[in-house]
């Protein structure tokens, strides 16, 4: 595991930004799933 500086609020918002804009999409549940990074083409806004 990777120990980060960043708190688990300023991740979230970072999360959320990404979600938002179309950059990342979660696949799968909570537990087993996994964030899909999504094609630079399919990030119109």
């Amino acid at each position: 595991m990777i120990k980060c500086e960043l708190g688990k609020t300023s991740i979230d918002k970072n999360i959320k930004v990404l979600k938002d804009k179309h950059y990342i999409k979660r696949q799968g549940s909570n537990k087993t799933g996994y964030w899909e990074i999504l094609d630079k083409k399919t990030n119109v806004s």
